[in-house]
């Protein structure tokens, strides 16, 4: 964006077709009648040599084009002060959908249009608009304008642009919208909020989830674009014309209606203390479709959702003291329940990064390929359902003050109690304590038995 230390005052020179002159002039009419209403001087041009130039078309025919010099003088109208582009207002019937650009704005900044209406404050002609725009001084007064109010602010109105436009060959010549990048109101394509949701589990079960603001900051594309692509141009195929991606499951469906109705829950709880953030994806939540720019607040659902309940499990263990457990390399099990499973993009590949938390209160973390399943079924996720899992120790270490024990090579099983009834005796290899499990060396025959349920069973009944 243009601002007024930014204006052009230097002339430039353009070759334009002789056809787009009469255009051309149009154009430099209304960027006069802007200057005029802001008090600045009008910017014009001036007439120079033609030229001809002979080519041909595609069907091999003879054509020429009589080009003819014009010369640029004076600066783009712009609005005293120097104003920055700050953000566009997504107007909803729930609220306002604030889209800042990265890191112009502070937290709260902007929270007093959250409830704006689409008035415009620079020509104060208050009609039905799909989106106002905010523009900041260097002082850090903001103004709030309509879409072609903005180009006042912003060197909309470049006499140079307009050049440039009219050197394009043609007859038919537009001069399009003269705002930098894409401001503009819903896009024809929608779908609804589940269905985003789920594209999004069944696109990062192979991916991982990636972010909007982490792909424009590490590279990468954003889980939200290529479940939208995926959802409207179909699954795209391999070199072997496999398809990269699975269309959505039954279980991602359920999972996309679970997180819906949670977030809206969490964020309704929340009422007026909604940050920047929350109260946006509340306005898109409530709006119930997705379109094109709000497909990445609309799939953030995903990890916003597993953040609270991750919260939750914390606090539900905060009363009781965590200790690691085991040596690096034993092979223990436990009953636990889930705490946290974070679906993250690895280096090579998804992972899943699943919290778990033991009836004594160790903390276990578990980094999982892919998605990690749950027992019954569908993915892995945070709740009171208790598992009875057997695990490796990895290592030992602490997250937030708190001590956690990493874990692999971890087995979950929801059949705790037929567990206990076959190892309630010890170990007929290495004589270990009930509920362990056995402690001979890798490759022995005892460690492989022992890793066998059934025949478990049966050394346990023969010991009795």
């Amino acid at each position: 964006m243009l601002t007024a230390a930014e204006t052009r005052t230097a002339r430039e020179t353009y070759k334009v077709p002789v056809s787009n002159l009469e255009a051309l002039a149009e154009r430099f009419k209304a960027i006069a009648k802007r200057a005029k209403r802001l008090g600045v001087t009008a910017p014009s041009f001036s007439l120079g040599a033609t030229e001809t130039k002979r080519w041909r078309d595609e069907t091999g025919r003879k054509r020429e084009t009589v080009y003819q010099e014009v010369t640029i003088f004076g600066e783009t109208p712009v609005v005293p002060g120097g104003w920055t582009f700050l953000a566009t207002l997504q107007h909803e019937a729930a609220g306002t959908i604030i889209h800042t650009i990265p890191g112009l704005a502070t937290e709260g900044e902007l929270a007093r249009y959250r409830d704006s209406g689409p008035n415009c404050e620079h020509c104060n002609y208050d009609r039905r608009r799909k989106d106002t725009f905010i523009v900041r001084d260097p002082s850090g007064s903001l103004k709030k304008v309509g879409r072609t109010c903005l180009q006042d602010f912003t060197g909309g109105h470049d006499p140079h642009k307009a050049a440039r436009l009219a050197e394009l060959l043609g007859a038919a010549f537009s001069f399009g919208e003269f705002i930098e990048g894409d401001l503009g109101g819903r896009g024809a394509r929608t779908m609804s909020v589940a269905d985003l949701i789920a594209w999004s589990l069944a696109v990062s079960a192979e991916d991982g989830f990636l972010t909007r603001g982490k792909a424009r900051n590490q590279g990468g594309i954003a889980t939200a674009d290529i479940a939208w692509n995926c959802a409207w141009n179909g699954i795209p195929k391999d070199r072997y014309g496999k398809p990269i991606y699975q269309a959505p499951s039954d279980a991602d469906w359920a999972e996309a209606e679970r997180l819906a109705d949670k977030a809206d829950t969490l964020l309704t709880d929340k009422g007026d203390d909604r940050g920047d953030y929350e109260h946006n994806l509340f306005v898109a939540l409530a709006a119930g479709y997705a379109e094109e720019r709000t497909i990445g607040l609309l799939a953030s659902v995903i990890p916003f959702v597993q953040r609270a309940e991750a919260r939750a499990a914390e606090l539900a263990l905060a009363s009781v003291s965590s200790d690691h457990i085991g040596e690096a390399g034993q092979r223990l099990d436990a009953t636990v329940t889930v705490t946290a499973a974070f679906l993250r993009d690895g280096m090579f590949g998804a992972q899943t990064l699943v919290k778990l938390a033991t009836e004594d209160g160790a903390r276990l973390t578990w980094w999982a390929s892919g998605v990690a399943a749950a027992p019954g079924g569908g993915s892995l996720k945070a709740g009171t359902t208790k598992f009875h899992a057997t695990f490796t120790v990895k290592k030992h270490g602490e997250f937030r003050g708190v001590k956690e024990t990493t874990v692999n090579r971890v087995t979950l099983s929801e059949d705790i109690e037929s567990f206990k009834e076959a190892t309630r005796f010890g170990c007929p290899h290495c004589h270990a304590e009930p509920l362990t499990w056995c402690q001979t060396p890798k490759g022995k025959r005892a460690n492989k038995l022992h890793g066998k349920r059934t025949k478990l069973n049966k050394l346990n009944a023969q010991g009795s």
